[in-house]
């Protein structure tokens, strides 16, 4: 009977988890039109080898956001790209340092993991969805993003971007 139990518990959580990645992969995928319209207004008419639209976002713990970034092959061929985002710090309202476990923060997002292959002149998007868990403390965390060329880490494509994370508590609706 305990197998048997246990079999069950752990098909049903290996159900939730899938569809808890579908369901950000589909976040992912969805950057709404205003969005794509200004990456690509920033990368081709501003000529931007990397950008990011709305840097700032506001999140509820409990709650998610997707920002969007984008990257314009300005090199003379056809290359590979790929993103890293990495927590930078994280401050409270007095602009103290929090402590965090920077491991946890790192994985509060999720993007595609994949080299990106850019033709010239070609640009892409990519979503990077922040998930802020409900233990969260308040306060903003910094994440840097930023594409490498080709399969390793060692050139770095354009700037550094910054997506700025203020997490707020959720707020408490009474009739």
């Amino acid at each position: 009977v305990v197998v048997i139990i246990s079999l069950v518990v752990l098909t049903s959580g290996i159900v939730m988890l899938k569809g808890f990645i579908e369901g950000a992969e589909e976040h992912m995928n969805l950057l709404d039109q205003k969005l794509e319209a200004e990456l690509e207004r920033m990368l081709i008419d501003e000529g931007k080898q990397v950008a990011i639209a709305r840097k700032t976002a506001d999140i509820e713990r409990g709650s998610t956001y997707v920002f969007g970034i984008g990257i314009m092959n300005t090199k003379s061929e056809i290359d590979t790209f790929h993103l890293q985002v990495e927590f930078k710090s994280a401050t409270d309202a007095q602009n103290k340092a929090l402590t965090v476990d920077k491991d946890k923060v790192e994985g509060w997002s999720m993007y595609n993991f994949n080299p990106l292959k850019i033709e010239q002149w070609d640009n892409d998007k990519i979503g990077v969805l922040v998930s802020v868990p409900e233990d969260a403390l308040k306060g903003e965390y910094i994440f840097n993003a930023r594409f490498y060329e080709g399969e390793n880490e060692e050139i770095q494509y354009g700037n550094t971007l910054q997506m700025i994370v203020n997490v707020k508590y959720k707020q408490i609706v009474c009739a």
